[in-house]
């Protein structure tokens, strides 16, 4: 079992410079108690880590907020942008391997359309729940959901 709480703020404070370095805020809200799970450290990183760049990467100006609470029976993890969104007839196909958005390629930002379909295929490897909400122009928030540690497992 892990906590959450440490391997999240550990993950994020990279991104802490590059963001400011874009003229991004970067918001951690993170509690104070632990939030444990049982995940390979690596695997949360991962996840973690396309969710905070493709929030950086795509966000031209504004902010992003990196979400963390215990919902029982799920730690969950929000990762919310002011970024350029996705155009509501895409939405569908955002996990579909090497799909990228027509406003993502329509600005030249670099990306190979792969990210999030590994974060999905991770997030359910661990019996957790992937979702997200985005509208073009407004920004997105993806929502992990992942099991909490239950003492008695």
């Amino acid at each position: 079992m892990h906590d959450l709480v440490v391997k999240t703020r550990t993950d994020c404070e990279p991104y802490l410079d590059e963001a400011t370095a874009k003229g991004l805020s970067l918001h951690l809200d993170l509690p104070l108690s632990p939030v444990l799970v049982r995940i390979d450290l690596q695997a949360y990183h991962l996840i973690l880590s396309n969710l905070i760049s493709n929030a950086i990467k795509y966000t031209p100006a504004g902010s992003i907020q990196v979400l963390l609470h215990k919902q029982t029976p799920w730690a969950v993890l929000k990762v919310k942008d002011t970024g350029i969104g996705i155009p509501a007839a895409q939405i569908d196909r955002i996990f579909a391997e090497f799909f990228r958005a027509s406003n993502a390629r329509r600005s030249q930002i670099p990306g190979t359309g792969v990210g999030l379909t590994g974060v999905k295929e991770l997030v359910e490897r661990f019996e957790g729940e992937l979702e997200f909400v985005s509208e073009e122009n407004q920004g997105s928030t993806f929502t992990v959901r992942l099991p909490l540690f239950d003492r008695e497992d």
